[in-house]
């Protein structure tokens, strides 16, 4: 993911293997911080409940590089 300040407004951009798979225009002001926060869903031993179906998760690797302006 990439974060551009566009007009004190963040352009986001995903990427997925090098590849651009979304572009994103956001009402977030550019001088929030922004920090990543990844999830595990619907794993058979998280939750309240105990899944009805098989789930897994892929997750090869996360970058952040925070860059000057």
């Amino acid at each position: 993911m990439k974060l551009i300040d566009v007009d004190g407004f963040y352009l986001v951009k995903w990427f997925i293997n090098n590849n651009l798979v979304k572009t994103l225009q956001a009402e977030v002001k550019s001088n929030i911080k922004f920090r990543a926060h990844c999830s595990l869903e619907n794993l058979h031993f998280m939750g309240d409940l105990p899944t009805s179906t098989e789930n897994n998760v892929l997750f090869d690797a996360f970058q952040y590089q925070e860059t000057s302006k």
